[in-house]
């Protein structure tokens, strides 16, 4: 429901006193179809506006603070930087969010599932588009659809012979494209979820009256929102503000506010999108690194084959039984091979030595070649040992289904992977600075192992809107609550406890634990390693825990 109408519209809502009376920074695109809008809210907070053009699954959403650009980031509608942002409204009428903004300019958002596309408008005429600009520009956003969608559902839910009325003269004996044409901003999925809540089976009549009943419910819940992010098989289902009929209330997660809940559900699957790219990208890596290994090992079996101590051993135990027939100034020798049945062999010899001489060059070459041999063998054990870990870590990976267990095994499988040369040794070094612990879903957190360590978590790898966690007055671990949105109190609680365990406090029943966003805290002058000075702060009392890494 990310698209819905009412979704937006809780959305705008929520969002409304945060971004009006605030300013546009900067507007940027740093990877294709997507739009950030940085933005200083009226209370100096930074936050960014994050729309998305053509993903089936994604529009848009805020999150707290800006993005970071990129050195490839493209800079777009530089006239709007620095603008007030004077009003920020939804349609009436359509899936349009607008920001109205000082000397007459506007930014449209038009969230449409296969049109979606964000204009730049000048006294209502439109001048810069993200998509197709030279299509529109000149040309006014019209509105298509001028039904009002509060006030004409409103109508059809306050009286049923309406309702009846309309259905009727639509009803042509599909049930879904008559309901789509007689109930605005209802999109197919609702339509759907309408019709399942009815009990409607396809070939029988519609039974208006409970539909009509069901539709009243739903637009209530509509009206009333209640986010949620749902799961099927551990993977993103979808972002709802209504009880989904079809999936598991269980499996999913409450959120109090549709922002948090688009914030939330927009990370989780950019997270699950990357981590399967990752997982696809590292297997390529594994199965090209495997190949090279079959090459080598082929290459190596081949020298192998090639071993010719023996042969080299039996020319100088030749050369030296028929001393009688040589003499030095030879370049070669034909010898009857008594050790191969008297088979002729063509030996060379080197004119210059005399003919023990030579003896001796081939017993020093059998002596080489076996210490090659010896050393072929250590090459070829080492290089199949590579081979079959290689294969171990491939079957791994592509016996794992969820992007979760991905994250979880490369996390745990660093040193493996910088073995093999699949990540780099600075990956695995900066992977592996801190303890990590999953608390939830949507929140991991950070400990540090010592004072600089510490200084390096707070400092270099804390976001300033990430909650950062210590026990009160006493020594302990930095902790770096992170997280997709605003962190959940169940998480901070978690979180503190296992604070606590790492402090000189954990054997204690009971321990103090300050927790504050990273922003508030800072390094005084001067100060040891490890020594913070926190300027807000909160205090959790709680037990010392911990929980698997």
């Amino acid at each position: 429901m990310v698209k819905n109408y009412f979704t937006l519209y809780h959305l705008s809502a929520e969002m409304k006193t945060t971004i009006e009376g605030g300013y546009i920074f900067e507007i940027f695109t740093r990877q294709k179809n997507e739009l950030y809008i940085s933005l200083l809210t009226k209370s100096k907070e930074r936050l960014a506006l994050v729309a998305t053009a053509s993903h089936a699954k994604l529009a848009l959403y805020f999150q707290q603070e800006s993005l970071s650009r990129r050195k490839n980031a493209v800079t777009l509608m530089k006239v709007l930087n620095d603008l007030q942002i004077q009003r920020f409204s939804i349609s009436e009428f359509e899936r349009i969010l607008y920001l109205d903004l000082e000397q007459n300019y506007r930014l449209a958002l038009q969230i449409y599932s296969s049109d979606t596309n964000f204009f730049l408008l000048k006294n209502n005429v439109i001048i810069d588009a993200f998509k197709n600009s030279n299509d529109v520009i000149c040309e006014k956003l019209i509105e298509k659809n001028q039904t009002h969608i509060f006030s004409n559902l409103e109508s059809l839910i306050n009286n049923f012979s309406v309702f009846k009325a309309n259905f009727n003269t639509v009803f042509n004996g599909n049930i879904i494209s008559c309901l789509q044409e007689i109930l605005p901003g209802f999109d197919r999925h609702l339509i759907k979820e309408l019709i399942f809540r009815s009990d409607f089976k396809n070939g029988t009549e519609p039974n208006l009256e409970k539909l009509h009943v069901e539709l009243e419910g739903l637009f209530y819940e509509l009206i009333s929102p209640n986010p949620r992010v749902y799961y099927e098989n551990g993977r993103l289902a979808r972002m709802s503000i209504i009880d989904e009929s079809g999936l598991n209330e269980n499996d999913s997660e409450r959120f109090d506010s549709v922002g948090e809940a688009f914030r939330f559900y927009s990370y989780r699957l950019y997270q699950e999108e990357n981590s399967g790219k990752e997982r696809d990208d590292l297997i390529k890596k594994v199965e090209k690194q495997k190949d090279k290994t079959l090459r080598k090992i082929a290459t190596i079996n081949d020298e192998k084959s090639s071993d010719r101590s023996q042969k080299y051993e039996q020319y100088g135990k030749l050369i030296l039984m028929n001393l009688y027939l040589l003499k030095k100034g030879l370049k070669e020798i034909n010898i009857q091979n008594v050790f191969e049945n008297n088979r002729e062999e063509k030996i060379q010899l080197e004119p210059s030595k005399t003919p023990s001489e030579n003896a001796e060059v081939y017993f020093l070459k059998a002596k080489k070649s076996k210490q090659s041999a010896s050393l072929i063998a250590s090459r070829i054990e080492k290089t199949r040992s590579v081979l079959a870990e290689q294969e171990k870590i491939l079957q791994e990976l592509l016996a794992m289904e969820k992007p979760r267990d991905f994250q979880k095994w490369h996390r745990q499988n660093l040193s493996r992977l910088g073995k093999l040369g699949l990540i780099s040794q600075d990956e695995v070094t900066q992977d592996m600075l801190f303890r990590r612990f999953t608390i939830s879903k949507s929140a991991e957190l950070w400990v540090g192992k010592n004072a600089a360590n510490n200084d390096l978590l707070t400092f270099r790898h804390a976001r300033p809107n990430d909650i950062w966690l210590h026990a009160r007055g006493v020594s302990g671990s930095h902790c770096v609550l992170k997280t997709a949105g605003i962190c959940a109190r169940q998480d901070i609680e978690r979180a503190a406890e296992i604070a606590a365990y790492y402090s000189a406090a954990k054997s204690s029943e009971f321990v103090p634990v300050i927790y504050t966003p990273k922003k508030y805290v800072r390094k005084p002058k001067g100060a040891l390693p490890g020594a913070v000075k926190i300027e807000r702060e909160e205090v959790l009392l709680v037990r010392p825990r911990i929980i698997e890494e």
